[in-house]
């Protein structure tokens, strides 16, 4: 039984893992405005364009409306002043993504953002949502 989960564990440590490759304001971008779309106090929200690989992601956080995709680019509306986002991958471990990371506080409205995600191969023990650690046991300390 130990030797099963050792092994299994093995095998996942080399899986492919999601990382950001980049996030930036699409300066002179004019989608946001062209296909606006607000939020539930009337005010202008911030387009995110996450260029992703994945066939169902789910978007967290102050996202606005239904998500839509075009070919591997999916369009997130948020909210103006949003700080982070949440993706949930259908196929890989959730990735937390704080704006300031990449140089931006914090999303405006009527502006357009890309974020790039890409598979890795790497350890998926160190990923940014794993808290604990393996003990011979087998739990979560």
């Amino acid at each position: 039984m130990w030797l099963m989960l050792l092994l299994m564990v093995s095998l996942n440590a080399t899986a492919q893992k999601l990382q950001v490759r980049s996030m930036t304001m699409a300066t002179g971008d004019q989608t946001a405005v062209n296909q606006p779309r607000l939020d539930i106090n009337g005010q202008p929200c911030a387009l995110l364009r996450v260029h992703l690989k994945d066939s169902k992601p789910e978007f967290q956080g102050n996202v606005i409306g239904d998500v839509q995709k075009n070919d591997m680019r999916y369009y997130v509306y948020l909210s103006e002043g949003t700080q982070m986002i949440r993706i949930v991958p259908a196929d890989h471990f959730p990735l937390h993504i704080s704006f300031a990371d990449y140089g931006i506080k914090r999303v405006v409205g009527k502006s357009v953002y890309d974020l790039v995600v890409e598979e890795t191969q790497g350890d998926l023990t160190t990923g940014n949502d794993f808290t604990g650690t393996f003990t011979e046991d087998a739990e979560i300390t």
